[in-house]
């Protein structure tokens, strides 16, 4: 049945060109699609790859155009016709569902080896641009149907604005129309994310965000002045330019088009005001700062700076796995409210692969060594990878890099690379989320669960909002375990410390001893909880033998599998039994010192156990106050480099200035970020550094008075500097408290091992 479904496929006139060859090899890469009556081959905002043609029955496209709520049918494909054209356009995805009217067959073709079977099989140029010029006119007329323009237009209008329609392609950061630039076109957004924007007293302030569907530039053209506003490409992106003449005879031949692309804009606004006030209030560090970003992730790895005690076990469990680690944290930091939480959330977004919805790394592959399998995860084969590095290249981010490839393990053959291409003696790497394991290791070695995959179109709320379509990422069962143990944090502290206090008073009236009845009890259930937290250090390092899944068991599942935290729930179960200890030791001993000479095992209890308590409110309370003094993730031995591209930045924000200035940064700024204490000050003020910047920007207005509007610019470039470099010292200090708490902490654990084992000797020799 397949056979002939491909036999027929490829006897459609879009394929007779094909030689035998190209057939066949098309034939091992397609895919026979049989649907039943009201099932979609396709669903509207899924990514466009491949081509479909159509083997037997009916297959209409249906879309809700934007400013309606209804669903409308843009076209129909029967027997021998073509659907799904936006895999012509790189990056792209599904302009609308494509749903089977009746029972119905589909080939499904990638359009990427179509088009390399038709250039090695000889095909004319100039048949393959008329085909091309012919799959494109199919997509714009989807493409304009879909979009505000679609409706209100009689068919010979409509059909005029397709004639006159021409592709054009902006690359990410280029502009589409600057302000001030004559208004000749207005464009329909077919793939990609355009951001609008105004300059304000020297400063670009985002005024709405575009994405597939979305009109631009037709009010200067339709009023014929140039562009107040600029329109910038945020990824690459794909427009269909209509020309002034055609745009204005539509609009004057049906009225009610303008009033329809009117509402439509206002209602985008309104719903975006809110968002992209605070991405202009917060410009530095906003989610929306990188939406292409957000928009392409389909796994970004983040990490909670609020809870993050900068401990390094993630990075590490990745390298016991790999034998490398692959995530590296240093990243920038954005701001935005998750779909779990009730209040926005500082996150580090590591240099770990978010594996796209269209990767370009997969696209620039020329061996075909990265994949992505049903779920959406991106794979490098490395079998199959020569080394080339034109994935490394490709990834706009940095998540992949060329590393040694593993001992023993023989590069391919030069035969293996399409056209010839060479071989390496390194390999490409990459997050692959731990395929052929139970999860990310990263996941599951983090003791204060920061560290989590989402799907920013889903999971972060003010991304969903500027894509309706869809559906936020519900709560799961862990999460809201998560929030359940919320309320349970401060009953061990609670529980530990009452019974110590219970256990004081017991010994000071005489009501227990140490060597005899229910004290020595205790004593016995201490020892068993001191081995029992003993026990969680030895133990919490173990992903080398995390469990491995059954070959194509993750591409097969439908639901995410359950990730194995292991880590964060035996450090919860730490902190119990660490408070459970203290009111055990208490109960056998008192919480004075030992009174015989030949053993400290109390002196060490009670100094691990300070510490480790000091180490829980460090955990608990530092993450928040280094969150507030960091722009961007860094590593501990960054911090002197740091230091110097500071520096070197203030350096050149004040040459060439005025004397005016110079003399405000040698007599007011350097003093101001040079002082002693003034990093630990700014800490504890509780200020975040943009609030410091204004607090430092106003003081420095007062003190100008009228002088201070003219240098504006320039004093708020040099207060951002001289923030930073003195809010760098006391980072330093939080981090490497955060880092060094831990070792004394499990150096004297150990020592107390060492006691008790003398204790015990000691206690055994009396009896």
């Amino acid at each position: 049945m397949n056979e002939a479904a491909l036999a027929q496929a490829f006897a459609t006139p879009f394929f007779r060109d094909l030689d035998a060859r190209a057939r066949q090899d098309l034939s091992l890469s397609s895919r026979v699609v049989d649907c039943k009556a009201g099932g979609a081959f396709y669903e509207e905002g899924q990514s466009a790859d491949a081509l479909f043609v159509v083997v037997s029955g009916e297959v209409q496209l249906r879309a809700v155009r934007r400013g309606e709520d209804s669903v409308s049918t843009l076209r129909s494909a029967l027997r021998g016709d073509l659907f799904g054209e936006e895999a012509t356009v790189t990056g792209a995805t599904r302009l609308s569902r494509a749903q089977a009217k009746t029972d119905a067959c589909a080939v499904e073709v990638p359009f990427a080896l179509v088009s390399r079977a038709r250039v090695r099989g000889g095909v004319a140029e100039d048949v393959i641009a008329r085909e091309q010029r012919s799959l494109r006119r199919a997509l714009s007329r989807d493409a304009l149907f879909a979009s505000a323009l679609g409706s209100d237009l009689p068919d010979a209008e409509f059909a005029m604005l397709i004639d006159a329609a021409q592709w054009k392609q902006v690359e990410r950061g280029n502009f589409v129309y600057q302000t001030g630039e004559p208004a000749d076109l207005a464009y329909v957004l077919v793939a990609g994310l355009i951001q609008l924007q105004v300059e304000d007293a020297g400063r670009t302030r985002v005024t709405a965000y575009l994405s597939r569907g979305d009109v631009l530039g037709d009010d200067a053209v339709l009023s014929g002045e140039p562009h107040d506003g600029s329109a910038v490409a945020l990824g690459n992106v794909h427009l269909l330019a209509l020309p002034r003449g055609a745009l204005r005879s539509a609009v004057d031949r049906s009225p009610a088009l303008l009033g329809r692309l009117r509402r439509v804009a206002q209602g985008r606004d309104d719903v975006q005001r809110d968002l992209v006030a605070g991405r202009n209030k917060n410009a530095t560090s906003h989610v929306l700062g990188d939406l292409y970003r957000m928009h392409v992730a389909r796994s970004l790895l983040v990490i909670d700076q609020d809870s993050c005690v900068r401990c390094g076990q993630c990075s590490s469990a990745c390298a016991d796995v790999h034998g490398a680690t692959r995530l590296v944290r240093r990243g920038d930091k954005i701001v935005t409210a998750l779909q779990v939480a009730e209040a926005p959330s500082s996150l580090l977004v590591p240099n770990s692969c978010q594996h796209c919805d269209n990767p370009a790394c997969m696209i620039d592959c020329p061996t075909g060594a990265i994949g992505r399998d049903p779920r959406g995860e991106v794979f490098i084969r490395e079998a199959l990878c020569t080394g080339c590095g034109a994935c490394a290249k490709a990834c706009p981010w940095d998540n992949i890099r060329m590393s040694p490839r593993a001992e023993g393990a023989a590069p391919p053959t030069a035969s293996n690379a399409e056209g010839g291409v060479g071989t390496s003696a390194l390999v490409a790497t990459k997050c692959d989320l731990c395929r052929e394991r139970a999860g990310p290791a990263c996941v599951a070695a983090c003791p204060t669960g920061s560290i989590l995959r989402v799907d920013p179109s889903r999971d972060f709320a003010e991304v969903l909002a500027l894509f309706p379509g869809r559906e936020p990422a519900p709560a799961d069962k862990a999460t809201k375990r998560s929030a359940a143990f919320g309320l349970l944090r401060p009953l061990p502290i609670f529980f530990g410390l009452s019974v110590t206090g219970m256990g004081a008073g017991l010994h000071a009236g005489g009501q227990l001893s140490a060597s005899s009845g229910m004290g020595l009890a205790f004593g016995w259930l201490s020892l068993g909880l001191v081995l029992a937290l003993f026990v969680y250090g030895v133990q919490k390092r173990r992903y080398r033998n995390m469990p491995k899944r059954t070959r194509g068991a993750r591409a097969e599942a439908s639901d995410p599998l359950p990730m194995p935290m292991t880590t964060r729930a035996s450090f919860r179960l730490h902190v119990w039994l660490g408070f459970a200890a203290l009111g055990a030791v208490a109960l056998h001993a008192g919480v004075s010192l030992p009174k015989s000479a030949h053993t400290y095992v109390g002196a060490v209890f009670w100094c691990s156990s300070l510490l480790g308590v000091l180490g829980y409110a460090a955990y608990k309370l530092l993450p928040p106050i280094l969150t507030r003094l960091e722009r961007k993730g860094l590593l501990p031995e960054d911090f002197s480099r740091e230091r110097l591209r500071l520096m070197d930045r203030l350096f050149r924000a004040t040459s060439g200035k005025s004397e005016a200035i110079k003399l405000l940064v040698r007599r007011v700024l350097l003093p101001y970020a040079r002082a002693p204490w003034g990093g630990l000050l700014l800490a504890a003020s509780g200020r975040t550094l943009r609030q410091e910047e204004d607090r430092l920007n106003q003081q420095l207005f007062d003190m100008l008075g009228e002088k201070a509007s003219a240098h504006a610019t320039e004093i708020a470039e040099l207060t951002r500097t001289v923030v930073e470099i003195r809010a760098l010292p006391a980072r330093r200090i939080l981090t490497f408290v955060l880092r060094a708490v831990l070792p004394a902490h499990v150096l004297t654990l150990g020592l107390l091992c060492v006691f008790l084992a003398v204790h015990l000797l000691s206690v055994w020799g009396r009896y």
